[in-house]
């Protein structure tokens, strides 16, 4: 069939001439031979082989390109659609048009060739359209030579005036391609540059500080230093032991009214030591880049010199004082140090200093001070602290003392102060407690700043109020009584304070953004549910029932509550029964602040754990009372999954990330030496089980991922580092007699 108008050759059933737009009268069908028009209908009907309709012009196929451009076109272009598909137009994946070069009638439209190749274009792209796809044909080498020749063949178009337009924009349009290359370049450099600073400024790890006899070491980024030669200079006096265990047999014997006597009542606020150990001697930054300790130590007298050392940086160990009590307060970047010195054992009557480490300057802050009654503040500006304190009303007087430059001296701010408990975020804000009952170690709370004076927040509290390092708030406790009280979240910025919960016990956890807090609540039967609070909605809800308290302030190995840092997963046992070891094992998920309904995911768990991002929980599991082991499941993703078996009770550890766990098995306790040794392995969250060394003695997780090996052989202990993943243990210390901090 060909158009009346033009004379181009057409496919039946075409209304419309693709070319010159002539309607197709109806006459032009019924033209047709009849022979054909019965041999078409005598055949049987063709298969729908998606073939483009000038190749295979069968109604069948003609049927197909019609159903198939209805499904991806509007209906009132279907039959524009597909006259455009017979003359050649095609659409891009923008929807745009691209006109292919006219040929009059007296050429022949296409070659045979040519509409085999544009069937099989079509097809692929309907193929491609159907599957949901959109990729670009792939080009033969050969299509693309001879594609490339025509185009190069073929001659430039020139419009009218182009003879006298400028010739430099082609150089421009390189200018601009070479700036986007150049851009690109810069940015690959930009990233390579702070990828560079990103580990150039990474704290390499955290120190492991250990011993070699009296001498105290410290190994930091591959290297070991020595921090000081005499650790301790006068051990316990073990006779003063013997001679107090043999007074109290005496006094037993002679009275057994002292057995009636009613126990002398004793506040947990109260953090005084009366025995420390040698942990209690050092202390280190939080970014772990500063190491302080006391070194020719009297353990009696609990006192020391003073010494800041800088990790990694050679002869920067500093003396900063003699005679300082342990009990000295290091700001979070190890910049300053507050401490007390010349005080005596109790730590009373002490003098109170600041050590700037950076100016390597020591300022004198107070006189009359006693351990445990001052704090750095959170800014490190200023500190407040309780001067002539009286142990027996446990009151004194609270001072401030400003350590910025210019700053006058300390200022007196309020009087029969019991405890100070610190500053808001920025340091403008004191807490601390007076009307302190000895009998019941209640107080109430008051907050003072430099614009305002003391103000009462809180009657009648027991445990210590947790104030915010983030914001400027704190959770306060008030109404003791019957061992329970009140929760309050109090705003310092706008004055709010909001009443959260009644009978609480104390705080278990708080959320990574301090915006809520989980908080137990104890009753008589040593069993306590455990309440989800947020300071926004103070709506408490109940997300663990039945957590024996007992058997976790018994078992240090058992963990009966745990929670990813955003809450968002939590896990508990209930139910625990510390003799078979054995409890049921929950799981819940608290979104937007509202608590799911709880799943049971097992009947017998020791421990359980939460990774930081919620996404894996591991637990402890059918403990052998026989080989004292215990089993380490994982579950996620509502699927259960055995890591290990015959796993050392109390002796593994989750890594925060979910990915790893480490743990000690095929233990050997009846050495020669009686130290205790066993197998240390690692295991993935997909049950890969990799052994990273064997007669280890103790060992410890960095939060890097880098785990200390300790082995000791005839008598001797070396300290060895791998990575949790697997590899082959290095050691960097020998002769090693006690690891302070991993």
């Amino acid at each position: 069939m060909k158009c009346p108008k033009c004379g181009i050759n057409l496919l039946e059933h075409v209304d419309v001439c693709p070319f010159c737009k002539t309607h197709i009268p109806k006459e032009a069908e019924k033209a047709e031979p009849q022979e054909k028009q019965s041999s078409a209908s005598v055949s049987k009907p063709s298969q729908n082989t998606g073939r483009y309709s000038a190749i295979d012009p069968s109604r069948d196929s003609y049927d197909f390109d019609l159903q198939y451009t209805l499904t991806f076109r509007d209906s009132g272009e279907i039959k524009q659609a597909i006259a455009d598909m017979d003359a050649g137009i095609s659409y891009d994946q923008n929807k745009k048009k691209i006109s292919t070069e006219h040929k009059t009638s007296s050429e022949p439209r296409y070659t045979l060739e040519e509409m085999q190749a544009a069937a099989l274009r079509a097809q692929e792209r309907r193929e491609h359209r159907k599957n949901g796809k959109h990729t670009k044909r792939r080009i033969s080498h050969f299509e693309k030579r001879n594609s490339d020749a025509l185009r190069a063949a073929k001659p430039i178009k020139k419009r009218p005036g182009d003879e006298d337009r400028p010739t430099h924009n082609k150089s421009r349009k390189g200018l601009f391609i070479g700036a986007g290359v150049l851009a690109f370049v810069v940015a690959i450099i930009v990233g390579l540059v702070n990828v560079f600073a990103y580990f150039a400024h990474k704290t390499p790890e955290y120190p492991t500080v250990y011993t070699k006899g009296n001498e105290l070491y410290s190994y930091y980024n591959g290297k070991e230093a020595m921090l000081s030669s005499n650790f301790v200079t006068i051990e316990y006096e073990t006779q003063n032991t013997d001679n107090d265990a043999q007074a109290d047999k005496t006094s037993s014997s002679k009275s057994s009214s002292s057995s009636k006597k009613k126990t002398e009542f004793k506040d947990p606020k109260d953090a005084q030591k009366t025995k420390i150990t040698k942990k209690d001697l050092i202390k280190i930054s939080e970014d772990g880049s500063v190491v302080y300790f006391l070194e020719n130590v009297n353990l009696n007298s609990k006192s020391g010199d003073l010494v800041s050392y800088i990790n990694g940086k050679k002869k920067s160990k500093t003396v900063i004082a003699q005679n300082v009590y342990y009990d000295f307060i290091v700001s979070k970047t190890g910049s300053s140090v507050l401490y007390l010195k010349n005080a005596d054992e109790n730590g009373a009557h002490g003098e109170l200093c600041l050590w700037n480490l950076e100016g390597k300057t020591d300022k004198k802050v107070d006189t009359d001070i006693t351990s445990g009654n001052f704090k750095l503040s959170q800014d490190n500006l200023c500190a407040i602290y309780i001067k002539n304190f009286n142990p027996i009303v446990h009151t004194g007087d609270l001072f401030y003392a400003s350590f910025a430059e210019g700053a006058g001296d300390p200022k007196r701010l309020d009087e029969k102060v019991a405890y100070v408990f610190g500053t808001a975020s920025k340091g403008k804000i004191y807490f601390y407690a007076k009307n302190y009952d000895t009998k019941t170690g209640t107080y109430d709370l008051y907050v003072q700043s430099e614009s305002e004076g003391p103000k009462a927040i809180a009657e009648k509290a027991f445990s210590s109020p947790l104030i915010s390092e983030k914001h400027e708030s704190a959770y306060v406790y008030s109404n003791y009584n019957n061992n329970f009280q009140t929760l309050n979240y109090v705003d310092m910025t706008n004055g709010g304070n909001i009443k959260l919960a009644d009978q609480v016990t104390e705080i278990i956890k708080v959320r990574n953004d301090e915006g809520a807090v989980v908080f137990s609540t104890a009753y008589d039967t040593d069993k306590a549910d455990y309440y989800f609070v947020s300071a926004k909605s103070p709506n408490p809800q109940k997300v663990a029932t039945a957590v024996n308290v007992t058997a976790l302030s018994q078992d240090s190995g058992m963990k009966a509550f745990s929670a990813s840092d955003d809450f968002s997963t939590i896990a508990y046992i209930g139910g625990y029964d510390a003799d078979t070891k054995k409890g049921a094992l929950y799981t819940m998920s608290i979104i937007n602040d509202y608590s799911g309904s709880e799943k049971r995911i097992s009947d017998d768990a020791y421990s359980c754990n939460v990774s930081s991002d919620g996404a894996v929980i591991r637990f402890a599991s059918g403990y052998n009372a026989e080989t004292n082991t215990v089993n380490i499941v994982s579950y996620s993703n509502s699927n259960t999954l055995k890591l290990a078996e015959n796993v050392g009770m109390g002796a593994f550890t989750f890594d925060k990330t979910g990915n790893y766990a480490i743990y000690a098995s095929d233990f050997n306790t009846e050495s020669s030496d009686g130290v205790s040794r066993a197998k240390v392995n690692t295991v993935n969250k997909k049950a890969k089980i990799k052994s990273l060394d064997e007669n280890v003695s103790a060992y410890g997780l960095k939060t890097d991922g880098t785990v200390i090996l300790k082995k000791v052989d005839n008598g001797n202990a070396a300290l060895y580092k791998t990575k949790i993943k697997g590899g082959t243990p290095k050691v960097f210390a020998e002769g090693v007699t006690d690891v302070l901090s991993y």
